[in-house]
């Protein structure tokens, strides 16, 4: 079955384990096994650009903008990202690949002179009228004329690994991928306080295979390789 939520994974963790039911009142397994996920989540974003990492986030700004702080982190290590133009929390963006002005559907261009001339200490772009270009460096977004009325930006974004927070939160990578944080964990929990080494290298190997796999398979639309043709003499090897 698919594991909707981070209960769902630690349940399916928990019964490889063939761990007892008092296991579930051990604090210290528990962080393991909450760790273990989001470590999971954290380094199956980093191999590859999958699908779901690609979002449009609809961000607000006023006639008194200057930059765009996309996230913040708190003091407990979590991270608290902007508001989009819902009024909902929007997704830890990790990357900003383009921009545009929502009024008047208007791409922005990217202008690397913008970051340069802050980390030249030279804060020129301070005229107000209405945005052309943007650049991001950080958790900044800043913009080119700063905006002189209330508008909206969409960025075309991809999105990074945000600590889960609870037994309800759901991963980044959609319910199809969600096995691959069992195997994760797996492949490293039972080895751990002696357990079976044995069982700890089959979940290893089935770890890589399962991410071999969906770096082959895992791309929704490749039009670019649907419409070769095969001559007669060819092969599909």
């Amino acid at each position: 079955m698919p594991f909707r939520t981070r209960g769902e994974i630690k349940a399916a963790i928990m019964d490889m384990q063939g761990s007892p039911g008092d296991l579930a009142l051990d604090a210290r397994f528990l962080r393991v096994l909450e760790n273990q996920i989001d470590m999971a989540d954290a380094a199956l974003l980093g191999c590859n650009l999958w699908d779901c990492a690609f979002a449009f986030v609809q961000l607000p700004i006023t006639a008194t903008t200057d930059r765009l702080t996309l996230w913040t982190e708190t003091a407990a290590g979590g991270i608290t990202t902007i508001t989009d133009a819902d009024g909902n929390p929007a997704p830890y963006i990790a990357n900003i690949l383009h921009v545009r002005l929502l009024s008047s559907g208007q791409a922005l261009e990217h202008d690397d002179k913008i970051r340069q001339s802050f980390l030249d200490g030279q804060f020129q772009y301070n005229l107000r009228s209405t945005p052309t270009t943007w650049d991001a460096i950080g958790k900044w977004l800043f913009l080119k004329p700063l905006p002189s009325a209330a508008d909206t930006v969409e960025c075309f974004v991809i999105k990074g690994h945000t600590p889960l927070a609870s037994d309800a939160a759901l991963p980044l990578m959609p319910p199809h991928l969600r096995d691959y944080y069992v195997l994760y964990a797996m492949s490293n929990m039972w080895s751990v306080d002696g357990q079976d080494v044995r069982k700890q290298a089959w979940a290893r190997t089935r770890e890589r295979e399962r991410v071999a796999a969906l770096m082959q398979f895992e791309r929704t639309a490749q039009p670019g390789l649907k419409a070769i043709p095969l001559m007669p003499q060819s092969t599909n090897l």
